[in-house]
């Protein structure tokens, strides 16, 4: 993702499903949020903590991806070293970091961490906290540099008429139930 964002801040792509941030926002144009997504924090069956705040981390050792945007918030506690970090280079290293105890808790978006889980047929040895670490607005984007703010206008108009018509929620509940049958799973639906 962040090789695309670097390609799309040279105006050489465009980027879906990014989040804001504000050096992003000197680089990009974005369109209206296309989706939401949720970052969730995963556990060792059995070893759930309360979790509340990202103070709630500062005992934990929480593995993220290196180099990731998890979200204003995450990304700041990060920086100020709120809560210990074991970085990866993705997410199914840090499933194993976490099934194996070198790191407490993992935070990976609900929908990724649902599709590893089945993949890597983890669903016995981890646990999904009940308060998401961050909900996340993302956005397609342009790089300023690219002058496309008449295209972005376009993509707001359609992606509202979408909306509206209930085509847009259609499309996505589509895609989720034929693509990622994991999420049906009752204990990664939350």
């Amino acid at each position: 993702m962040e090789k695309s964002v670097a390609k799309g801040g040279k105006g050489a792509a465009a980027v879906g499903g990014i989040y804001k941030n504000n050096l992003r926002e000197q680089v990009f144009e974005f369109s209206q949020p296309i989706f939401e997504e949720k970052r969730v924090v995963f556990v060792r069956k059995g070893s759930a903590f309360a979790f509340n705040t990202l103070a709630d981390f500062k005992d934990h050792k929480v593995g993220l991806v290196y180099g990731w945007s998890y979200g204003s918030s995450i990304d700041k506690a990060r920086e100020e070293d709120i809560f210990a970090v074991e970085e990866s280079c993705n997410n199914a290293i840090n499933f194993k970091k976490l099934i194996r105890g070198r790191v407490d808790c993992i935070i990976v978006d609900r929908i990724a961490g649902a599709v590893l889980i089945e993949e890597m047929q983890l669903g016995g040895d981890v646990d999904i906290l009940a308060v998401p670490a961050s909900i996340n607005q993302t956005y397609l984007v342009f790089s300023k540099s690219y002058n496309q703010k008449k295209l972005l206008d376009r993509f707001n108009n359609a992606l509202t008429r979408m909306q509206k018509d209930g085509s847009y929620q259609q499309l996505v509940a589509d895609f989720f139930r034929e693509n990622l049958p994991a999420l049906t799973h009752p204990d990664y639906s939350h």
